[in-house]
């Protein structure tokens, strides 16, 4: 259990209302609470029931929790600050007496497709909304997944057959 402390009681009320995808243009704002929302129901319906562990669900949980420290950083200044950045996370989170997560490779597997795919589902809706703006960020996510799937041994189709779905709809704009 974790100890409840102010500080975390203010970062859990915190955290959730944190803007993602502030340097883009956007017709809706998209919450770390959205997101966290997102992926979890994203885990429960690509990772096969006896995969989908209390582990990987806490992780997902707090997958982006520090961002109340942060705020929402680019995935590709995430990955230019590399090892930095995963110390800082651990460091925000140790401050609040939440442990970072350990997970098996697998299951790290399946908590980045899950934040991949929600990424993907956000630019469907906002294109479906008539914004025209979020083609090149979708276009990143699908390349994120071709990248995160490729030489995977992990049952994929449920994920690879949400990505179709995401996929048609972003480019024909039908629902």
């Amino acid at each position: 259990m974790i100890a409840v402390t102010r500080k975390l009681v203010d970062a859990v009320g915190a955290s959730g209302h944190v803007r993602r995808f502030h340097a883009k243009t956007t017709i809706r704002d998209n919450t770390v609470g959205e997101h966290t929302y997102g992926v979890l129901w994203w885990l429960r319906i690509i990772v096969p029931d006896d995969e989908l562990t209390k582990s990987l669900l806490l992780a997902a949980l707090q997958h982006d929790m520090p961002e109340y420290v942060t705020g929402d950083i680019p995935a590709p200044t995430k990955r230019a600050c590399g090892s930095a950045f995963d110390k800082l996370e651990e460091s925000v989170l140790a401050e609040l007496g939440v442990p970072f997560a350990t997970l098996t490779p697998d299951e790290e597997t399946w908590l980045k497709l899950a934040d991949i795919i929600d990424g993907m589902a956000f630019c469907v809706r906002e294109r479906e909304l008539g914004n025209s703006t979020l083609r090149a960020t979708f276009v990143n996510y699908r390349a994120y997944f071709s990248a995160h799937t490729e030489g995977v041994l992990l049952s994929l189709a449920s994920a690879r057959t949400v990505v179709k779905i995401l996929e048609e709809r972003f480019y024909d704009g039908s629902k």
